[in-house]
């Protein structure tokens, strides 16, 4: 079945009903990742509301595979790597990526994560949505949301494996009072 912008709409729902029915379902993009400047963002938000789980073939990198199954506003993102060690460097560059109004991509090495959550919290706010990606398509692929949940969960675990992905969202300062957020892609 054709899947592109000027259908995509009508075939949410088919697709949608499909998956529901047990069927296996394979989004294919003729170029590049789908959801990445080419249709499936709206389909990976239906699916992720839905807690259908979304797999991407693996792309390039680890960062566009876990932004196309975040769920997460992909018309355009901010790949922001690994912050500086220094935590003043670190916090302004935070406060630099809160004021952005596309989702943020940051690579986090694991003995950093909970520190980087507690600062992102401060900076953020802790219901601002935060996925973090770890082993994308992988036998040990994780998804999580929230930085206070994130937080939470991170402190519980004494031993946490390679280098995560995480796809920030962010929006601007003054659209923060009562949004509703959804997840940080942390890469």
């Amino acid at each position: 079945m054709s899947y592109h912008k000027f259908n995509e709409s009508q075939r949410e729902q088919v697709v949608l009903r499909r998956l529901k029915q047990g069927e296996i379902v394979a989004l294919i993009s003729d170029a590049g990742m789908p959801g990445i400047s080419d249709p499936g963002m709206e389909l990976a938000k239906l699916c992720v509301s839905e807690n259908i789980l979304v797999v991407p073939i693996p792309g390039p990198c680890a960062l566009v595979s876990a932004l196309s199954a975040s769920g997460l506003t992909t018309d355009e993102f901010t790949f922001v790597g690994f912050l500086p060690k220094h935590s003043e460097l670190r916090r302004k560059r935070l406060m630099v990526s809160a004021d952005q109004t596309t989702t943020q991509i940051f690579y986090v090495a694991p003995h950093k994560l909970s520190q980087f959550l507690d600062e992102s919290s401060s900076i953020f706010g802790d219901a601002r949505q935060c996925v973090i990606a770890r082993e994308m398509t992988k036998l040990h692929e994780e998804r999580d949301d929230t930085l206070e949940e994130n937080a939470s969960r991170v402190k519980a675990i004494k031993c946490i494996k390679p280098a995560f992905a995480v796809p920030l969202h962010v929006v601007s300062r003054m659209d923060l009072a009562g949004a509703v957020f959804w997840y940080i892609l942390i890469p």
